[in-house]
């Protein structure tokens, strides 16, 4: 690893623990929690240990669904298979190699990436492993699959597409990336042929996810300032694709809502985000560097409502769920905001060691992985 993408690695670590480059009397405090009156009901419909967790490397793993499972790992190696409904364990293996990105799920298939470059695929039916390929560099973003295409996004800006058939390489689009960036990347979008991905250089790409072949490219947010960390663009959040629109956002940059059959930029509007961006039919939410979050209409981007209650609670991406906003924090909370205003209108503990990973919502329940390896699924009492 050079030293600028070590000194990346520092810059995130950094932004991620809320303090200042020099500490001491330039540390800024999280928000306290105030005291909320609840007007929604939690349910807690099971938890499970999963083994070691997310280590102390700021990773940020995120379940998979797949039929009536789920799928989730730990930083050293165990890859489970979980039955959705009640949390009981289906399978569990221990390959013994550190990973470096969450699991990733299709086409019967369970796949992870190993922090010393690999790619590796098992059977979702029973953790039988499949094959391995060798990547270009390591890859944080679980990888995408379909009956097509294995894609894999990296850290030094390559997109490769594999067979899912044995891991053969089949293409690879290089994007020229900045010396200087977070270290993380976007997680790619897999929809049918068609493949979305966005980088270090504030770009997104659309592409041919059979040939590799760029339809489009859209740019996100533009590089300003004097030095190399004042121009940090990173697209490194989730992306959302609703309605025949992409919205990104950027770290110092914007929040652009793009056409995705041909990359014309419709709205933009200023917005720092690591995070990624959730919506429901009208509405953009999303996480602010700072750990606000923030409403924004859908058709022009205007914003609603802003809420500081979470300032540097190192605030996770959102998600969707009952129509409700939920974030969850560095102290391990789940929040629970109303879309119309953003007042707090439910809490819930999951993890006293935090949630970085983001959440994932299927039929009406919330599954929360936290730091310490606590996978918990939550739903609203209605």
């Amino acid at each position: 690893m050079s030293i600028l993408r070590k000194l990346s690695l520092l810059l995130c670590a950094l932004a991620m623990a809320g303090c200042s480059w020099w500490g001491g009397d330039e540390e800024i405090e999280p928000a306290e929690l105030t005291s909320i009156t609840p007007e929604i009901e939690i349910k807690s419909l099971w938890s499970a240990k999963i083994g070691d967790g997310l280590g102390d490397k700021f990773h940020e793993f995120r379940p998979a669904i797949l039929s009536d499972r789920i799928y989730v790992c730990d930083v050293e190696g165990t890859i489970e298979a979980l039955d959705r409904n009640s949390g009981k364990v289906i399978w569990s293996i221990d390959i013994e190699v550190p990973l470096s990105s969450g699991v990733g799920v299709g086409d019967g298939k369970v796949l992870v990436t190993t922090q010393d470059g690999r790619l590796l695929a098992f059977k979702a039916l029973d953790g039988e492993p499949l094959w391995t390929a060798v990547l270009s560099s390591e890859s944080v973003a679980p990888p995408q699959v379909n009956a097509k295409i294995v894609l894999v996004q990296t850290i030094n800006g390559r997109l490769t597409g594999y067979s899912p058939k044995n891991g053969e390489q089949l293409w690879i689009y290089n994007a020229q990336i900045p010396s200087l960036s977070l270290r993380g990347t976007s997680t790619p979008i897999l929809i049918n042929d068609i493949a979305f991905a966005g980088f270090s250089n504030g770009k997104v790409v659309a592409l041919n996810s059979v040939s590799g072949e760029v339809a489009w490219e859209a740019r996100v947010a533009l590089a300003e300032g004097k030095t190399e960390l004042e121009r940090m663009i990173d697209v490194d959040g989730e992306l959302l694709l609703s309605g025949g629109q992409l919205y990104v956002s950027s770290y110092q940059g914007r929040l652009v809502a793009i056409e995705a059959s041909n990359g014309r930029v419709r709205w933009n509007k200023p917005l720092s985000s690591f995070q990624g961006v959730t919506g429901n039919l009208s509405q953009l939410f999303a996480s602010d560097d700072e750990g606000n979050v923030r409403a924004f209409e859908k058709t022009n981007g205007l914003e609603y409502w802003k809420q500081d209650g979470l300032f540097y609670r190192q605030s996770t991406a959102p998600a969707m769920i009952s129509n409700t906003v939920a974030v969850a924090d560095f102290k391990g909370y789940v929040h629970f905001l109303s879309p119309q205003d953003g007042r707090f209108i439910g809490r819930e503990q999951v993890d006293s060691s935090g949630v970085r990973g983001p959440m994932l919502v299927a039929e009406d329940v919330l599954y929360v992985y936290g730091n310490s390896g606590r996978l918990t699924a939550l739903t609203l009492v209605k």
